[in-house]
């Protein structure tokens, strides 16, 4: 991020018009040299003392009110950034690189559908596309629109084919829609670029793991634990492998290691009831799920899995009763329809009389 803002500070110089006020312009590039030199709360000061000045040429204004926009931007200032650049906008209306630190802005507060428009002007002006496009796209994930989100991600690495940031993006984008392999070869590529992108070895392992080639993905587990020992999403994933290729000894190791660094974490609890369950050990997995409930209420998995354990425990009741509180949470599911039709067809069988 800081060498982004070198960089575009650097523009903002060359922006700035040589007939201005000599002092407004003077203090202006006196902010500039101080944010290169580290220096954020004597630059903030300067570009805030010519802002407050209100010099009368709209460019040195501007140039004051984009270049602590930028700052801000730097400093995930986002609310105050914001509103600097948009009076940037305002001042020098052609100035695309505000419009893309505006729209960056917003989608860190949150705003996304006000963000877009914003990226599709710097686009249109020239800004530099491959990371606008990338911004954009990230938005439109956020908004849950993964196709035309894709689309983004792709043509940001058409102008920038070696950007770490939109290959993890493209490559999670399509896990989410389940283009695995497509996933698999963006992330090893972002894993290759910059091996230190751990959520990036993470969502390879995934795609790995939805491909069925589960030693690959506990082998991308691995890697990432060497880099990063305290991730217990690793460990758990890695387990969830593990118990799939046979090895509950290795994946129970993991399980125990992931509820240590995140033991409020419902998931893990989920995880470690799941081996259970695989081991033939009821009461401990409903002990298990219990836990991730109690933390999760509304973990919907964690209800259907539930149910099938009390089944296998014969308590018919507590087992509709989970389906039930399952199918509150996810109405439409024809899985939990037809698990609750048959619970109580048995629960019928089990009350009905023997001749």
């Amino acid at each position: 991020m800081i060498r982004r803002v070198l960089i575009l500070l650097a523009l903002a110089l060359l922006l700035l018009p040589p007939a201005a006020g000599a002092g407004a312009l003077q203090e202006v590039k006196q902010g500039i040299a101080a944010v290169r030199a580290g220096q954020t709360a004597q630059a903030d000061a300067l570009f805030s003392k010519v802002i407050a000045a209100q010099p009368q040429d709209k460019k040195v204004l501007g140039a004051a009110y984009y270049n602590r926009g930028r700052l801000r931007v730097g400093l995930n200032q986002w609310a105050g950034a914001e509103a600097d650049l948009a009076k940037a906008n305002e001042l020098m209306p052609d100035m695309a690189p505000a419009y893309a630190l505006r729209g960056r802005a917003l989608s860190h507060l949150g705003r996304c559908p006000q963000a877009i428009p914003l990226f599709d002007e710097a686009i249109k002006l020239g800004s530099r596309k491959g990371v606008i496009y990338n911004w954009r796209g990230e938005c439109r994930a956020v908004l849950g629109d993964m196709p035309t989100a894709a689309k983004d991600f792709t043509r940001a690495l058409k102008h920038s084919p070696d950007m770490p940031s939109a290959l993890y993006n493209r490559g999670t984008v399509y896990l989410r829609l389940g283009k695995w392999s497509q996933a698999e070869a963006d992330l090893k590529r972002c894993v290759h670029l910059e091996p230190e992108a751990q959520n990036a070895w993470y969502n390879l392992a995934q795609a790995q793991a939805r491909q069925k080639r589960l030693q690959e993905a506990v082998d991308t587990c691995t890697k990432l634990l060497e880099r990063f020992p305290k991730d217990a999403g690793a460990y758990s994933l890695r387990a969830t492998c593990l118990i799939k290729l046979g090895r509950p000894r290795e994946a129970e190791k993991d399980l125990a290691k992931a509820l240590a660094l995140d033991p409020k974490n419902p998931k893990l609890h989920y995880d470690r009831a799941y081996l259970l369950i695989h081991e033939k050990r009821p009461e401990l997995a409903l002990a298990e799920l219990d836990q991730a409930i109690a933390l999760a209420p509304d973990y919907p998995e964690a209800w259907f899995n539930r149910s099938g354990v009390n089944q296998d425990l014969g308590r018919l009741p507590q087992a509709i009763s989970d389906m039930q509180h399952f199918l509150k949470l996810v109405p439409g599911s024809p899985a939990g329809k037809q698990r609750l039709a048959q619970l109580q067809k048995l629960l019928k069988g089990s009350k009905a009389p023997k001749n």
